[in-house]
């Protein structure tokens, strides 16, 4: 339980359901205020739309894979990296959306899905990919499916050669932020790990050191007493 409280993952679940529980019971903050509105978006909205959701179905699927990706990344990559990831996705994905969608379109749409879906990128997707790949290529199309589906009333707003593009508008924001931080995050890793060999190198040759040391006092002290027994039976 404390270990819980403690996690990025679960903030991010707990912060989404209470601000969709606030927008349900106060008038006053109506979840338009915080979800990217494309007709006025506001820069504020950028962020909030990575914590809000239009509806109980998009908050119940964004808590659980934020749960469960996210603490993937939070295991491997620690809290901050987490929270960093979680947030340049989400806003990523809303900038994007803010960017390629008609400001005619009388929509509202959240960046929480597609800031869960680039921590699945981060946690699972690009880091397993060439050591698991029947492992992605069996989660990745549940988690695309999952998330397409929470922008499938944005299809119709952007269209491509007579092809409704509009749902994966986020999803290629988010995409391409995660992967951003997934090199980013692999490169750290690897000047970490670096770190550590050096580190547990040295120490190494310090113990050995230590150990060459203790032999040739003993050694010496050895000799010595062999020169004084010896003159002794001289």
């Amino acid at each position: 339980m404390h270990e819980d409280l403690r996690s990025p993952s679960y903030a991010i679940a707990a912060l989404s359901a209470l601000l969709f529980a606030v927008c349900a019971l106060v008038p006053l903050l109506p979840a338009s205020a915080l979800l990217l509105n494309h007709r006025q978006p506001a820069v504020w909205q950028l962020l909030t739309s990575c914590f809000a959701h239009g509806s109980l179905e998009s908050l119940l699927q964004g808590v659980f894979f934020t749960y469960i990706f996210g603490r993937v990344v939070e295991r491997n990559h620690g809290s901050v990296a987490t929270w960093a990831v979680y947030i340049a996705c989400g806003m990523a994905a809303a900038a994007l959306a803010w960017f390629m969608l008609p400001t005619k379109a009388a929509l509202l749409s959240s960046a929480a899905p597609a800031a869960a879906w680039g921590l699945f990128l981060v946690g699972v997707g690009f880091p397993r990919l060439s050591r698991k790949p029947l492992e992605v290529a069996c989660m990745a199309p549940f988690a695309l499916t999952a998330t397409t589906a929470r922008y499938s009333a944005l299809s119709t707003a952007l269209v491509h050669d007579g092809t409704p593009v509009g749902q994966l508008v986020h999803l290629a924001g988010a995409s391409l932020v995660a992967g951003v931080a997934a090199a980013v995050l692999a490169v750290v890793e690897q000047v970490q790990e670096e770190m550590e060999r050096k580190r547990l190198e040295a120490k190494r040759q310090a113990e050995a050191a230590r150990q060459n040391e203790a032999v040739e006092r003993i050694v010496n002290m050895a000799g010595q007493a062999a020169q004084q027994l010896g003159k002794k039976l001289g």
